[in-house]
């Protein structure tokens, strides 16, 4: 092989190595399951939930995906192989919810987060209403009014947090004990989505999908991260349209700097910082072989 040859290769692999990883998550599109690749918007297909428009989306303590049908105001659990969902309790309507909506579909829009303490809230965009729901029956007590649209809920160990749709496009804090929303910035600087998912991964950063049916037809979902202090999001991917729930990991432990799980991490080089310094040294040596090519 030709030293130019193996020193490409080379550095396309040290380049691999420095992207930065995103992890996977799971996603709604009314009736369906799929998994998300949140660097790059793939989907794959993981199968039919059994229910109707099924919207927020929220991972459980012990790991279990819970989703929440707005046509039937189910809570549901669903098999993250199959994609089918089933009833918490078996009953359809188990929130208690069925005919609190708005207009001749009765829509609630559902946001579901887990909070690091264990509890399940939903919020709807349609009411601007928040909800305290049980887990093991389905049951929402009403907490408060939000005074927003608020279509995506998300948890880290220091709270709750919300995105808006419909014109209150905004990063929120949410107070668990009024469920008033306090907003921490503009998300999209003016453009409005009509539905949405929010979700933190592992590490505490938080993530959106953005739906812009039916304000915008047509156009594909955006993948964004987002700053948990000014609200500002960063378009990172487009996925499928219309997927509106987003679910990555379980919360981690309640603090404003959670404490890892397992044991203390042991200083080890990273594929990252191993990268860069394989993409230095390739840069030098490539270097290094066109002034040798021009003697």
């Amino acid at each position: 092989m030709r030293s130019g040859t193996w020193l490409t290769s080379l550095a396309l692999l040290a380049s691999a190595s420095v992207a930065e990883a995103a992890p996977l998550a799971y996603g709604a599109a009314f009736d369906t399951l799929y998994q998300i690749d949140l660097a790059n918007g793939t989907t794959t297909l993981i199968g039919p939930i059994g229910f109707n428009d099924v919207e927020g989306l929220a991972i459980g303590p012990d790991g279990s995906l819970y989703g929440i049908s707005d046509a039937s105001k189910t809570l549901i659990i669903i098999d993250k192989r199959t994609g089918r969902g089933v009833a918490i309790g078996g009953v359809n309507n188990n929130t208690g919810l069925l005919g609190q909506g708005s207009g001749q579909f009765d829509a609630l829009d559902f946001g579901l987060t887990f909070s690091c303490d264990g509890r399940l809230w939903a919020s709807s965009d349609a009411t601007r209403k928040f909800w305290e729901l049980d887990p093991s029956t389905g049951v929402a007590r009403y907490v408060g009014y939000l005074s927003v649209q608020m279509t995506g809920l998300a948890a880290r160990g220091d709270g709750v947090y919300g995105i808006g749709s419909g014109g209150d496009e905004a990063l929120y804090k949410i107070d668990l004990a009024t469920g008033q929303a306090h907003v921490r910035g503009s998300l999209l600087n003016g453009a409005q989505i009509a539905d949405g998912g929010l979700d933190a991964d592992e590490q505490g950063n938080l993530w959106g999908v953005l739906d812009y049916q039916p304000i915008q037809e047509n156009k594909p979902s955006d993948i964004v991260k987002i700053d948990r202090v000014t609200g500002a999001s960063t378009k990172v991917a487009t996925t499928r349209t219309e997927m509106e729930g987003l679910a990555i990991a379980p919360v981690r432990a309640c603090g404003e700097d959670p404490v890892p799980r397992g044991p203390s991490p042991v200083s080890i080089p990273s594929l990252h910082d191993l990268g860069l310094a394989l993409l230095g040294s390739l840069l030098a040596l490539i270097g290094f072989f066109a002034i040798d090519r021009r003697r």
